[in-house]
């Protein structure tokens, strides 16, 4: 129906912006000594004016989060208790690899904005 996916656009949108907010605030609040609403505002700044590198970046995570859960869900979908396990031990291991990842690549997309080279 037109609402759910009015619904569904909304909450997206409204995910953007606090994505924005928070995505560097983080890392400036730590690194660059910042109270969190200055940090903030600035991580929004950075988010708004890079919006297409972030883009590719988010359609990159979605991606990664396929491919991540991929395995599990063909597992439990055949009920082949092999495809199971391994599904899960991937699974598993995606929880102790990609926040890693994640925290790294904010680091350096970080650097890479706010930094001079």
């Amino acid at each position: 129906s037109p609402g759910y996916w009015a619904a569904v656009v909304l909450g997206l949108v409204l995910m953007l912006v606090v994505y924005a907010f928070y995505w560097f605030a983080p890392v400036i609040v730590i690194l660059n000594d910042q109270k969190a609403w200055p940090a903030m505002k600035l991580s929004a700044r950075a988010f708004l004016k890079n919006i297409g590198s972030t883009t590719v970046y988010g359609l990159g995570l979605v991606g990664v989060f396929l491919l991540w859960c991929a395995p599990m869900v063909v597992g439990l979908t055949t009920k082949d208790d092999t495809l199971v396990i391994g599904g899960s031990l991937w699974f598993l291991a995606g929880f102790f690899v990609l926040p890693a990842v994640f925290i790294a690549s904010v680091y350096t997309s970080y650097r890479s904005i706010f930094t001079e080279q």
